[in-house]
């Protein structure tokens, strides 16, 4: 999915954000900060691709999913694990419950 203006944009500023800590040594919990970026066809795609890498990796955090419709699919993974998820594009009100969403976080303003 090819993301538009201030998407994108705001994609680039949080990896600017985590090449920056990286630069100053700035770690949590004594780890340094980084991202794998996950491009998928579908949210069956997103949801198999996000519990690989949590499974694999020490996580957190979660960026994204960029779409509302990823969002509803994959945010009750990060709160089972009790980690948060941040979406910097998702938009739909309904993301907005925080009684269904205890675990996402959004930036963007919704529709």
């Amino acid at each position: 999915m090819r993301q538009s203006g201030e998407w994108s944009i705001t994609r680039s500023m949080f990896k600017a954000a985590i090449l920056l800590s990286r630069k100053y040594n700035m770690t949590f919990n004594g780890q340094c900060l980084g991202w794998q970026e996950v491009l998928a066809e579908n949210e069956i795609s997103v949801l198999s691709s996000t519990c690989e890498k949590v499974a694999s990796n020490n996580i957190v955090g979660m960026i994204g999913s960029a779409s509302s419709n990823e969002v509803r699919v994959v945010s009750p993974f990060p709160f089972l694990m009790n980690i948060p998820m941040v979406s910097y594009s998702a938009t739909n009100l309904d993301l907005s419950d925080i009684n269904r969403n205890e675990a996402f976080y959004r930036v963007a303003p919704s529709d």
